[in-house]
């Protein structure tokens, strides 16, 4: 499982990449014209603005949190892996520099207030919510309507972030991908510690 992660978070940054493609970077802008400019009911958009908070730091400390109350090392090696995984995607952030959507494309509808001012490429939101998906399906042994649910739940947060005009589609994919591989990571970790202490 841990090769399956790390070869999936690989792949997912790789192939998100494709954006830096004319071809591939024409169709990623006209996706994400097509999602933020959608006329959707205001229900969609409020669902899609209440799922955000699954994206944040603080979904990934409630839940390490949760965790650690019953197995202490798997808690604290959740919070831990999931750092770490947020290092990987600020490093990527940095290194490519992509720009945001409502700064590189005319008539963005920002619906996700305050923008971020840090780069596009990946989707930390979309990457710490499919790295707790990941988590949920992969390592806690959770009931198939479940992890079912994490991964829905993932995929809208993905989506709000596109819709809320902060993240191009490719952004997204990367991001998710880097999540969830390190969320496979996370499991192969937490088996393998289980395995030696406990």
């Amino acid at each position: 499982m841990a090769m399956a992660g790390i070869g999936a978070a690989i792949l997912g940054v790789l192939t998100g990449l494709a954006w830096k493609f004319p071809a591939v970077g024409r169709v990623d802008r006209d996706l994400f014209r097509a999602v933020n400019s959608a006329p959707l009911p205001a229900w969609a958009d409020g669902i899609l603005r209440a799922v955000r908070p699954l994206g944040t730091s603080w979904a990934l400390v409630v839940l390490a949190g949760l965790v650690a109350t019953w197995r202490p090392l798997a808690g604290a090696s959740l919070l831990g892996l999931g750092l770490i995984s947020g290092g990987i995607e600020r490093l990527i952030k940095v290194s490519v520099r992509r720009r945001r959507p409502f700064s590189s494309e005319p008539g963005v509808q920002i619906r996700l207030p305050p923008p971020p001012r840090d780069p596009s490429f990946p989707s930390g939101d979309a990457s710490r919510a499919w790295y707790l998906a990941g988590a949920i399906l992969a390592g806690l042994s959770a009931a198939p309507p479940v992890g079912a649910a994490a991964c829905a739940l993932a995929g809208l947060v993905s989506l709000s972030r596109v819709r809320g005009g902060v993240h191009f589609p490719a952004d997204v994919w990367a991001g998710s991908w880097l999540g969830l591989g390190m969320g496979l990571l996370w499991a192969w970790t937490a088996s393998w510690i289980r395995a030696r202490f406990g």
